[in-house]
């Protein structure tokens, strides 16, 4: 029996110890997240199964997540082109806590219109329905364009997460005080193709006083010390001292105060880790609602997992308040995954906080310069002649803005400009393209990965012996092609799958391919 276990034995009766001895000693299972922004799950399971000759079995609490036996998850196409996340299955519990509503109406139904001006006077408002010419309550406004906070997001999992329960409306700050962590974070979203968010790296304990009750949700993936019971290889645990537990919980503490404070009243905040030690899980909600105790209610979750997985009423020296046993107390040995904690706490009413003020640097002070009506009419144009690409729709859809920055094009959302234009981030929305004299728009990478199956026009379907070719990022000789020299087209399989942005020259098609992609 390893050292961690041991902690464990008193808290679960001797035939659930048992499970959980043989639990961990099981290889974990790979598990993958879809990214149903660019693929539905239906049209996932009906082809990659077969094509990879993966075995999978759906994650119980994740409609998107499945666990995958079989070999090279990390080296398709799909995976290098974002269509899907590698994610233990127990972290994709989080997103799947909070109540976005029906997906249905929050994906299509619910059209935005904000390049004609004022759709956003309000902090979310929402234009006029364009079947019914009826608009939204502010009540209800929310629930269609929500404002949240991933409070500690890198790596991105949880974000990309998000992205998707939410239908990339709205707008994710994902935040991570850990500069080092940020430009995978960033590499991430771009994959995934996220519209509507922002990243940012500051101290999570700041938010509570810059932006007091403002997010609809925020997600606290907190710093803990990973003592999941059950780790992947690249993941082992390390030891964790008596001191450093007790400096992870006071700053887990800190965080889960901070968030509390920057949600809205009637909002939700999910606290998570990936560790059953006592003092990160129930003590930390315990603290909170000490702390707030008129004003937070853990909800019950239990319904969202097949099997019982109450958090603990006591861990053998303090008694937690009865709330506590709402949470997600996830053991290895329930649904075959590392070991997880999570609870879903509501805010019933305004707290107490002392506002201040965050760091000042406004877009237009970066370099960036709002595009007028006519210059975004232009870009709209021109992909819809060259592509076959309705931009004009996504930007009303998603309630995006188009800014320039040098020659390249950028779509920001317009929720961030409403909160957050003069706060410095490192990145936000998403790089559209870039205005070229000779071509006019070339679209991005991250565009056309995103919305390829859109691109009408434009389209060169290479040979099963010029595919290893092109991903190995070389261009391609001797082949002929109906486009003239200059023009940027897309590349894609005999399966229709989109491998790149080519520039068709005299003799070659120059290959586009961003770097990181390269095979």
């Amino acid at each position: 029996m390893n050292d961690s276990l041991k902690h464990y034995r008193d808290l679960l009766d001797t035939a659930e110890f048992e499970q959980l001895q043989q639990a961990v000693q099981r290889p974990l299972p790979s598990a993958i997240r879809i990214n149903t922004l660019k693929i539905s799950v239906d049209d996932a399971r009906r082809n990659w199964p077969a094509w990879y000759g993966w075995q999978v079995r759906p994650v119980p609490f994740c409609g998107a997540g499945w666990q995958v036996m079989g070999e090279s998850i990390a080296k398709t196409l799909e995976h290098k082109m974002g269509f899907y996340y590698i994610q233990d299955a127990a972290s994709m519990l989080p997103a799947e806590m909070f109540d976005f509503g029906d997906p249905r109406t929050t994906s299509s139904a619910s059209t935005l219109s904000v390049s004609k001006g004022a759709a956003f006077a309000k902090a979310h408002s929402c234009a006029p329905h364009p079947s019914t010419g009826s608009g939204c309550s502010e009540e209800n406004a929310s629930e269609v364009n929500p404002l949240v906070l991933d409070m500690a997001a890198a790596p991105g999992g949880k974000t990309t997460h998000l992205m998707c329960r939410m239908g990339d409306r709205g707008l994710v700050i994902a935040n991570d005080a850990n500069r080092s962590r940020i430009p995978p974070l960033r590499a991430k979203l771009q994959d995934w193709g996220a519209m509507n968010a922002a990243v940012t790296t500051y101290p999570g304990e700041q938010f509570g006083s810059w932006f007091p009750e403002l997010f609809d949700k925020v997600l606290l993936d907190a710093p803990c010390s990973g003592e999941s019971l059950r780790s992947a290889e690249r993941h082992k645990m390390q030891p964790v001292s008596t001191k450093e537990r007790e400096a992870l919980h006071r700053r887990q503490v800190d965080l889960l105060a901070s968030a509390f404070q920057a949600l809205r009243p009637g909002g939700e905040v999910v606290y998570a880790t990936c560790s059953l030690a006592p003092e990160e899980d129930e003590a930390v909600l315990d603290a909170l609602l000490n702390l707030y105790p008129h004003q937070a209610t853990i909800e019950a979750v239990g319904h969202l997992l097949p099997v019982p997985a109450p958090a603990l009423a006591s861990d053998g020296e303090r008694v937690f308040h009865t709330q506590v046993r709402r949470a997600i107390r996830l053991w290895p040995h329930l649904v075959d995954t590392s070991g997880f904690f999570a609870a879903l706490i509501r805010k019933q009413g305004s707290v107490n906080a002392q506002p201040s003020q965050p760091p000042v640097r406004s877009l237009e002070g970066a370099g960036f310069a709002r595009m007028g009506q006519r210059e975004t009419a232009s870009v709209c144009d021109r992909l819809l002649q060259d592509y076959g690409f309705d931009f004009e729709a996504v930007i009303e859809r998603q309630a995006l803005a188009l800014w320039e920055r040098g020659e390249l094009i950028y779509a920001i959302p317009e929720l961030f400009l409403v909160h957050f234009a003069d706060l410095p981030c490192v990145s936000t929305g998403m790089q559209v393209g870039e205005l070229d004299e000779g071509t006019g728009v070339i679209p991005s990478h991250e565009l056309v990965a995103r919305f390829g199956a859109q691109f009408a026009g434009r389209r060169l379907t290479l040979a099963k012996d010029q595919v290893g070719v092109w991903l190995g990022g070389r261009d391609l000789r001797g082949v002929q092609t109906a486009y003239a020299s200059g023009e940027i087209i897309l590349l894609e399989d005999e399966r229709i799958r989109f491998l790149g942005l080519g520039k068709v020259l005299s003799e070659r098609i120059r290959n586009l391919l961003p770097r990181r992609l390269v095979y």
